[in-house]
């Protein structure tokens, strides 16, 4: 939390103590990590797979926690519920509809974050006033007459709420030890920790972390707000998230089992904010954390697509009957399950390098899924010039896939077979083209996975993927409710397909190589299909 990493006059890099700390006691130490990799993407990892290590943390899976596994609904700066209605006696009223409003769309909420809005501010403390920090942790009565337990009861959700810093009028200053604008007191935490898990809270959002929510700069203090934060809710069972962090929190991160993810771009997620989104994701990825960003509009398909490849939460802050269900219907399953990629997106090695040359260049980000040595990457290139349009190219080895590829241009449904070694050309503009890449092993077969899905072999949906001796096999999950899934693949001429559990339909030609099978469940909820070419067309026979 007080170092800095630096250029000293002779062009050495050095590893310091933020200057602003002007003496330092006896017997401190100082450590640094400096990483080496064959790759920039893979220098990342490394160097917060050290961090990690080195503290012992216990990095959280995508699907850990009810925020991560779910689709969420957000309340925050830009969505439709902000400090809005502004007569707090119809909050409840408003936020107990939202749950059903979802539902009936086939994409239940699992989650839902309360912001800023619900707790008294300033002076006289009131739940409307934004601008001021916390005078109480606790839920405004005038809005929760019954309390916070009692709406979560109701509402029957997962909960996420909103802290930021402490106002200057608050009675919590002359209750616990303060630091800055922050409380570093043990008991401070505990109390808050005991509150938000009898209001059946399971999430803390420490927002405002890049200020004013920070301590005194001193040596101990700003260790001293996030430890026993971060060692308070873990006593009661409570996780964290991180929104406006700086680098120095994500690093600090790594000292705590129970922060799982951070918001990485600024409020109300749109077009205008991809850039940030994909190169904070990098960071964050890299501790163990999970980037997500602000809540999205549902009506915008490209935001959602964007919003799924962090691998992270995803939130919408839709208005009653603004849903575009179909929209959010690609990034998750019928029981609100999100079908995500394994790990955040990030740019490319080359994306980077070009992007040092000039700032001009355009962004290709990726992210991929892993089945049994069979890597799925998926791709999203675009011009970051607003009006600007140009040819972006990628190899599908830089992007782990290694063997043939085919490169699925997934909104254009078209694609070709890219050999070891080649590259694929395209014309992205500034809204955007989206790839997912395919390969081609001892099969001739390129598994696509749910054609209606952005994340099509997610493992929340292709729970297994195998390939052996020219035979391709897949193992389904559905959701209740789903009733059949819709399968895309690409193949040089008609496949046979055969279900061992559950049941497929003949594959239907759609042009270009392309073919869709219908998959239905089995007892178990679940299908098992396998796919292979006739002798004429593989490379292996199948047994």
């Amino acid at each position: 939390m007080t170092a800095v990493s630096r250029f000293a006059s002779d062009g050495s890099l050095e590893a310091a103590i933020d200057g602003r700390i002007s003496a330092l006691p006896a017997g401190f130490t100082h450590r640094a990590v400096l990483a080496f990799a064959n790759g920039i993407n893979a220098a990342f990892d490394l160097w917060g797979q050290t961090l990690t290590g080195l503290t012992g943390k216990h990095r959280p899976a995508n699907d850990a926690i009810t925020l991560l596994n779910r689709l969420s609904y957000w309340t925050d700066a830009g969505s439709a519920y902000y400090y809005n209605p502004q007569d707090g006696s119809q909050y409840i009223p408003t936020l107990l509809e939202i749950a059903p409003h979802f539902s009936q769309s086939s994409i239940p909420i699992g989650c839902m974050e309360l912001d800023s809005w619900h707790y008294p501010k300033g002076n006289p403390p009131a739940w409307q006033n934004n601008g001021a920090g916390m005078d109480a942790f606790h839920a405004d009565a005038s809005i929760f007459p019954k309390g916070l337990a009692a709406f979560q009861q109701s509402a029957g959700l997962s909960l996420v709420t909103h802290a930021r810093w402490i106002d200057a009028s608050s009675t919590l200053r002359n209750q616990y030890q303060m630091s800055g604008n922050v409380s570093i007191d043990p008991q401070y935490w505990k109390d808050y920790a005991s509150y938000l898990a009898s209001s059946g809270v399971d999430v803390l959002e420490q927002d405002w972390l890049s200020g004013p929510a920070v301590t005194d700069f001193n040596l101990t203090d700003p260790d001293a707000f996030l430890d026993n934060m971060a060692s308070a809710m873990q006593q009661a069972g409570r996780n964290i998230v991180y929104c406006m962090p700086l680098w120095t929190h994500i690093m600090q991160s790594t000292k705590y089992d129970n922060v799982v993810a951070a918001r990485v771009s600024n409020d109300a997620f749109g077009r205008q904010r991809w850039d940030e989104l994909i190169f904070n994701s990098r960071v964050v990825g890299a501790v163990g954390l999970w980037p997500f960003s602000d809540e999205l509009s549902s009506s915008n398909l490209k935001d959602v697509l964007v919003a799924t490849l962090t691998a992270g939460p995803l939130g919408s802050g839709d208005a009653l009957g603004a849903t575009v269900a179909s929209n959010l219907s690609r990034a998750v399953r019928r029981d609100g399950v999100i079908v995500k990629p394994d790990v955040p997106i990030a740019p490319t090695d080359s994306t980077f390098l070009a992007l040092s040359a000039s700032q001009g260049a355009p962004m290709i980000a990726y992210s991929y899924t892993d089945h049994a040595g069979l890597r799925t990457a998926y791709v999203l290139a675009y011009q970051r010039t607003q009006g600007a349009q140009g040819s972006v190219s990628f190899s599908p080895q830089e992007l782990g896939v290694t063997s043939p590829a085919y490169i699925y241009d997934y909104f254009n449904e078209s694609g070709e077979v890219v050999q070891p070694g080649g590259s694929f050309t395209g014309i992205v503009d500034y809204n955007g083209s989206y790839f997912v890449v395919a390969p081609l092993g001892s099969s001739g077969i390129a598994f696509l996975g749910d054609g209606e899905k952005f994340v099509g072999c997610g493992k929340k949906r292709i729970a297994l993927l195998s390939e052996s001796k020219g035979v391709l096999q897949a193992l389904i999950q559905f959701a209740g409710g789903e009733k059949q899934v819709v399968l895309h693949l690409y193949s040089p001429s008609r496949p046979a397909v055969v279900a061992q559990t559950g049941s497929a339909s003949p594959p239907v030609w759609m042009g270009g190589g392309l073919y869709r099978v219908i998959v239905s469940f089995d007892p178990a909820g679940q299908a098992t299909i396998s796919f292979w070419l006739d002798a004429g067309q593989r490379r292996y026979a199948p047994r």
